[in-house]
């Protein structure tokens, strides 16, 4: 295990690498990360966080959104709090299954009340039940 500091605010926070893990490519994006990580409530300790966390994505909207890629066959079945910046990641090959069949485009998404029910959702359309759907509605082709 290695140590690294991180200095972006008052105090410094260390970044824990592992050998057998990749680094990031960069520490700048090692300080974005945890800058989010801890804007997030992640950064904190115990159950006061984790439970203030879990009020928080009970209370903020939620997608649940299909990408078509635009080179093979292939869909892609996600939910996230964020949906531009998660496209934006998708396209910038930032997810290992989907940086192999770049570039996405979306084709369709719904808004839910919160995270919870946003993965429920997903759930359901990665289900035959879902996917005869999708297929149904002309979201997605054969």
């Amino acid at each position: 295990m290695i140590i690294h500091p991180i200095h972006f605010c008052e105090k410094p926070l260390f970044l824990l690498t592992f050998p057998h893990i990749p680094r990031p490519a960069s520490l700048r994006q090692a300080n974005q990360r945890a800058r989010l990580a801890i804007e997030a409530g992640r950064g904190g300790s115990a159950s006061a966080s984790r439970r203030a966390r879990r009020v928080a994505q009970n209370k903020m909207t939620a997608y649940v959104y299909i990408l078509k890629s635009e080179k093979v066959a292939k869909t892609y079945v996600g939910s996230t709090s964020d949906l531009d910046r998660r496209v934006y990641e998708h396209n910038s090959g930032l997810s290992t299954f989907t940086k192999r069949y770049m570039p996405w485009k979306l084709v369709y998404s719904e808004e839910c009340e919160n995270i919870a029910l946003a993965r429920e959702r997903e759930h359901y359309f990665k289900s035959t039940a879902g996917r005869r759907f999708l297929r149904k509605n002309n979201i997605i082709p054969r």
